[in-house]
């Protein structure tokens, strides 16, 4: 052990063999005075493991639909969405920031931009589907 001579504290320990670190750990080594040694060598991966692996038909299948995506449904209109719809256009007729601005009927406060494009998909969907009432 090293003592400081003025305190008498232990400022390191000695050791008269070394720890074996094949690591080149910095925390395992003995002394923090010591640089990691660089002996030149990479990683060449694990012992067996090929580089190229022969993908079996089910890893091909998912890789094939991975590729496609999803496909989009189209959101279809609600009963309550198009009878909600169907209370603005009669009242406000085709202006929609009106439609915006009640508070009655549209009390979630959609934009006139989002009304908008609900009439619309309203509209083209009075035409293939008869309406009740």
């Amino acid at each position: 052990m090293e003592r400081d001579p003025e305190t008498g504290k232990i400022l390191r320990v000695i050791h008269p063999h070394k720890k074996p670190n094949p690591l080149n750990d910095p925390l395992n080594s003995d002394s923090e005075d010591e640089e990691m040694a660089d002996d030149g060598e990479e990683f060449g991966g694990f012992d067996g493991e090929s580089g190229h692996k022969e993908k079996n038909d089910i890893v091909k299948q998912l890789e094939e639909q991975a590729s496609m995506g999803a496909e989009k449904k189209e959101r279809k209109q609600s009963e309550r969405e198009r009878e909600w719809i169907e209370r603005l256009v009669s009242k406000y007729g085709e202006d929609y920031q009106k439609m915006a601005r009640d508070m009655r009927l549209n009390p979630m406060q959609q934009t006139a931009a989002d009304i908008g494009k609900r009439v619309s998909k309203w509209k083209a969907s009075r035409g293939s589907v008869p309406v009740e009432g």
